[in-house]
């Protein structure tokens, strides 16, 4: 069975069902499988990431390829 095909199957079957424990327990299933990431970014930290695409659009940023980072890490290690 196809995931698309599993899914609809799970939904139908989740319709028909009318005992909360189980739901519940289903829900608990779900979400510990999904962890949400409840967080936002303050002020200081939004006005950054825009400054910092800012500059990677026009050029300016210095970034690295990752065998660059690759090489730097290495000898780092001394390897």
């Amino acid at each position: 069975m196809t995931t698309a095909a599993l899914k609809k199957e799970i939904t139908k079957a989740i319709d028909t069902i009318e005992d909360e424990n189980f739901l519940q327990a289903i829900y608990t299933i779900i979400n510990n499988r999904n962890p949400r990431y409840d967080f936002e970014l303050n002020d200081e930290d939004k006005q950054l990431l825009m400054e910092q695409e800012a500059e990677y659009k026009s050029g300016k940023a210095i970034t690295f390829t990752k065998e660059q980072v690759r090489k730097m890490v290495l000898k780092n290690l001394g390897k």
